[in-house]
């Protein structure tokens, strides 16, 4: 296809909102080809194919973002379709790929549609995927907003738990952060992100252990939220991969402080335990680590500093480089 590669990218609602986690890296795929349409799949789904189909010759590929339970329910919508499909998976994503009522309605997709690919951004996806799918499976990591870089940096050494624990889905998650919040911190919750500055405040009363805040917050106040923090606690536990987490908070200039899943993975992207994230095996773990840098406030700055440098290798936008690339060849 050359340099010059057209592309339709087909999105669902979620993954078109502003607001959504994923909208960065559309944006950014969207910047990286030369003629690029968009359309955008509602709740009808058929409708959007056959605007797709109407306008397809005219583009040499077609690309879509996926989410569980959304566009990944209906494999069938790229059955008839000519161009190759490059179907992009993102974050946890990938996780429920092989579990789904509908991973045998995408085998067959791929087994006729031999030049299409899938993109995963975990290697257990990677492995799991590459001897099921007859067709192309592409590693594309995960990565954070470009923008994220440009704040500062808080160095007042906070802690904060960050990972939703809805409904139960996280377990290990839960049992963390029920074991620190009974154990070694002040805990609270709170919802809006003004509150954060008078929290910050506050905090300065409670310095006999290390200070975390719960935090929950919409994507989109994730900066504003964040920047009143020097260090995340981060569980993946009982995940196949680390999640776009890591990432972000690495990017806004916190350390990871995560667990020792899938910690491979991302020795392999630059992060080194000590230097660019901190990695705990237990609660008791994490707490005695909580200790040790809250006592050694300059150490952890200096991990904040590093987690960010090595993170500006892994921005959304050279994502969507390594994607063109890809499509490209």
């Amino acid at each position: 296809m050359g340099k010059s590669v057209s592309a339709i990218i087909l999105s669902d609602l979620y993954t078109s909102n502003p607001h959504s986690d994923i909208n960065p890296y559309l944006i950014a795929i969207e910047g990286s080809f030369p003629t690029v349409k968009k359309i955008v799949a509602g709740n009808n789904y058929y409708q959007a194919i056959v605007e797709l189909r109407s306008i397809k010759p005219k583009f040499d590929v077609i690309v879509t973002l996926l989410r569980s339970g959304l566009l990944f329910e209906h494999p069938n919508l790229f059955t008839d379709l000519d161009q190759p499909v490059v179907v992009i998976e993102h974050d946890a994503c990938q996780n429920s790929i092989e579990s789904s009522i509908r991973y045998g309605a995408w085998m067959r997709y791929f087994k006729s549609n031999p030049v299409s690919a899938m993109c995963v951004s975990g290697h257990q996806p990677l492995r799991d995927l590459k001897g099921n799918i007859p067709g192309i499976v592409k590693y594309i990591p995960k990565g954070a907003p470009e923008r994220f870089l440009n704040g500062g940096i808080n160095i007042s050494g906070r802690y904060c738990l960050f990972g939703s624990v809805q409904l139960g889905m996280y377990k290990e998650r839960k049992a963390l952060f029920d074991a620190i919040r009974a154990h070694t911190v002040y805990d609270r919750v709170i919802r809006k992100w003004s509150m954060y500055q008078a929290s910050y405040f506050f905090s300065r009363i409670w310095r006999n252990t290390p200070d975390v805040s719960r935090i929950d917050f919409s994507y989109t106040e994730m900066p504003n939220v964040l920047q009143y923090y020097s260090a995340a606690i981060i569980c993946d536990r009982g995940l196949r991969e680390p999640m776009m987490k890591h990432f972000e908070v690495a990017a806004l200039g916190l350390v990871p402080f995560r667990d020792d899943e899938c910690v491979e993975e991302l020795e392999e992207h630059g992060y080194r335990d000590g230097e660019s994230m901190v990695v705990y095996e237990n609660a008791d773990d994490l707490k005695e680590k909580m200790r040790f840098y809250a006592n050694r406030l300059s150490l952890m700055n200096q991990i904040q500093y590093k987690a960010r440098e090595v993170t500006r290798q892994h921005t959304w936008e050279k994502r969507a480089k390594e994607l063109m690339s890809f499509i490209a060849t």
